[in-house]
């Protein structure tokens, strides 16, 4: 029983790093707040804004990896737009190009953006592995 819990639970984790999905490291439930969107970052996890649909996130924030300077301009955000920071209201998606279990990192050597009204995608055209 164990063993097809395990199995199921390493899948998911798979298909979500597949897809850029990768929630940020500690995920609580259906609330990402602003300590955990820090956390992440302090975690060692290398992050990108690979979206943007929402009053307040133009096109140049596609493209942009997270700092702490950029949690604080969302945080700014959250409280003058109701962007939320861990990107739970579908205001924005990330794309994980390094993370503390990933044995190379992804470098994004090419990419474009497409942004429309208020909404926009980076669109990455040319990528590689890089060793850490």
């Amino acid at each position: 029983m164990f063993a097809h819990v395990f199995l199921v639970l390493f899948l998911l984790f798979i298909y979500n790093v597949l897809v850029g999905a990768v929630r940020p490291y500690f995920y609580r439930a259906s609330v990402i707040d602003d300590l955990s969107v820090v956390e992440s970052f302090k975690a060692g996890f290398k992050v990108v804004m690979s979206a943007v649909a929402a009053d307040g996130l133009g096109e140049e924030w596609l493209g942009r990896e997270f700092t702490p300077e950029v949690i604080e301009q969302l945080c700014h955000l959250h409280d003058t737009c109701y962007v939320c920071t861990g990107g739970e209201g579908g205001e924005f998606e990330t794309l994980v190009v390094d993370a503390p279990f990933f044995k190379k990192r992804i470098v994004i050597d090419e990419s474009e953006t497409y942004f429309k009204l208020h909404a926009g995608s980076l669109i990455v055209t040319q990528a590689h592995l890089e060793d850490k």
